[in-house]
């Protein structure tokens, strides 16, 4: 029950701050208040969160403390999987990575918290583990993209990206070596530092799918694609799920009745780059 109504309030105070550009929500005692962006590890749908912070070095600073209990909130094993997060400062939009704080330098920015803000070392005493520091370095200016730049950089739109977003399963199709099609529900994330499909799960590399995709790489899953089999990767999937994962780079898109502004069905070419084993003219 208190982890329901801590969750309640937090999608409340997320309402708030963004409609108010921070000015409702944007303070605790002793420390500022942002909006953090993560890509879920598991869902692949973007979660925001409201997170107390404070600054240093230039760097913003967030605490992994899940108001005391016993498990690191899911916001930090989202940035763990990936680190290129964004977060929302009073009305501003900021790219960011992510880093944990190592020992020596998680030990100072604690003390700091807690002159900062002393509530935090009640949530200390609550739980056995030790609270993860998140340093949040802004990305150099040179290495911004506004958000239309990164919508045009993707090969997906906003409204097929949001779609792919809500999505729990899709349908993965390979071909073995004899020909066959092969075609089985999969769970799947969109990984946006590298505008690719990712798919995850137990024993992957002994699965069916990776074996046809060792001799037949190109695939489809709502989309036309080139299968890469990764050795690490997968972790961020969730506990216990096994490292290696299937990332699949577009060649072709088709999708019916997500753009308004398209027709019904809508196909899409894409160029892949010189290096890749495929190129769609």
């Amino acid at each position: 029950m208190a982890r329901f109504f801590f969750r309640f309030f937090m999608t409340i105070g997320t309402y708030l701050y963004k409609i108010s550009g921070g000015k409702i929500g944007g303070r605790l005692p002793g420390l500022e208040v942002l909006l953090l962006t993560t890509t879920g590890r598991k869902t692949g749908r973007k979660r925001t969160t409201p997170l107390g912070y404070f600054e240093d070095q230039g760097s913003f600073i967030i605490i992994g403390s899940n108001a005391g209990f016993d498990t690191h909130p899911a916001w930090f094993y989202n940035l763990k999987s990936q680190p290129r997060v964004t977060i929302q400062v009073k009305d501003k939009q900021l790219q960011v990575n992510a880093e944990v704080a190592g020992p020596d330098e998680r030990n100072q920015l604690w003390t700091k918290l807690v002159e900062l803000a002393p509530f935090y070392g009640n949530y200390a005493k609550k739980t056995s583990r030790e609270i993860p520091m998140v340093i949040l370095h802004p990305v150099p200016v040179s290495l911004k993209m506004t958000k239309g730049e990164m919508d045009d950089m993707s090969v997906f739109t906003k409204n097929e990206l949001d779609y792919i977003g809500e999505q729990k399963l899709g349908r993965l199709a390979t071909v073995d070596m004899d020909g066959n099609p092969h075609v089985v529900p999969v769970g799947f994330r969109h990984n946006p530092e590298t505008d690719t499909i990712e798919i995850g799960g137990h024993n992957i590399a002994l699965t069916r799918k990776w074996r046809d995709m060792e001799g037949h790489p190109r695939v489809a899953i709502e989309i036309l694609a080139d299968a890469e089999l990764l050795e690490s990767g997968g972790e961020g999937f969730g506990r216990g799920l096994d490292p290696q994962i299937i990332r699949l780079q577009p060649v072709k898109i088709i999708a019916w009745g997500i753009d308004e502004k398209r027709q019904s069905r809508t196909v899409k070419n894409i160029k892949v780059s010189a290096n890749q084993k495929h190129v769609i003219v």
